[in-house]
């Protein structure tokens, strides 16, 4: 299969897997930040030529910052994906856009699906969900991915924090009533790839998890597992560790409609021991 696409990366390092899980496809482009700036749509509009597909993986990911610099994670994540997903359609290109977990208020007490009703408690998860809401208005026929914990070479993650702690403390206090599936960027990337050569799976709205869940405890532990002189991690509830943005308790996805067209993501724990041995 030969195409154009172009990967809009921002500073991410979902993008730059992206980028190069599909590389060996075609004419791919990648657009850093210094390329492009989304939040302007003159500047979507110079950036975004002719392509058979467009993947925006660019956000203000910083859930914390987003509570402060309100206007920022709307013009990114909000007002961005409207002019990417309004340019996508003039040139007739196929869109993937990336969504979160963040989007739901973690109240319940199942696997989030994709008809389950949104309830963002930050501003993280309020501007990415006008951001799904845009691209679909924009562009009808693009593909929404809500992904979670996302770990990967090429940008700061709860990996490199707890590998970077290790080297100072000798116990490290970590949130355990939080639970998600920890997701390594080569994953989701091959997965996208996997849409985009399937062919055959309907533009829509779909969760991209790894297989099985955990929480942030289990995790870290988990990062730990093979490492010599590792420190110990203990166990605290989130309201011991008070953040100016409200984590979703429950950010656990339902991947079971994607996995109707293609293979599941590879279970959370496998990925990460071999992003571990890899490094």
């Amino acid at each position: 299969m030969h195409m154009t696409a172009i990967v809009i990366i921002g500073k991410g390092r979902l993008g730059q897997a992206c980028a190069q899980a599909m590389a060996s496809m075609g004419n791919v482009r990648v657009l850093t930040s210094s390329d492009i700036d989304i939040g302007d749509p003159e500047s979507v509009d110079r950036a975004l030529e002719c392509a058979d597909w467009v993947i925006n993986t660019a956000a203000y990911t910083d859930v914390d910052g987003c509570e402060t610099h309100t206007q920022k994670a709307h013009r990114v994540n909000a007002d961005g994906a409207r002019y990417v997903a309004r340019r996508c359609a003039t040139i007739q290109a196929r869109l993937v856009h990336i969504s979160t977990d963040y989007v739901f208020d973690g109240a319940g007490t199942t696997p989030y699906g994709e008809t389950d009703p949104v309830a963002p408690v930050s501003v993280y998860g309020q501007t990415k969900y006008l951001g799904e809401q845009a691209v679909v208005a924009e562009c009808p026929d693009a593909y929404v991915f809500r992904v979670q914990w996302l770990y990967g070479a090429g940008g700061p993650d709860f990996v490199d924090a707890m590998q970077r702690l290790a080297q100072t403390q000798a116990e490290i206090r970590v949130v355990s009533d939080q639970w998600g599936s920890p997701t390594w960027t080569g994953s989701v990337a091959q997965a996208l790839r996997a849409v985009i050569e399937h062919g055959a799976v309907p533009p829509g709205l779909y969760h991209m998890p790894s297989t099985g869940y955990t929480n942030w405890y289990a995790y870290a532990c988990a990062i730990f597992q093979n490492r010599p002189n590792a420190p110990v991690v203990i166990p605290v509830p989130t309201t011991a560790y008070p953040r100016p943005a409200q984590r979703p308790l429950n950010g656990r996805l339902n991947g079971e409609k994607l996995a109707n067209y293609i293979d599941p993501l590879p279970n959370w724990n496998a990925a990460l021991s071999a992003y571990l041995e890899a490094l």
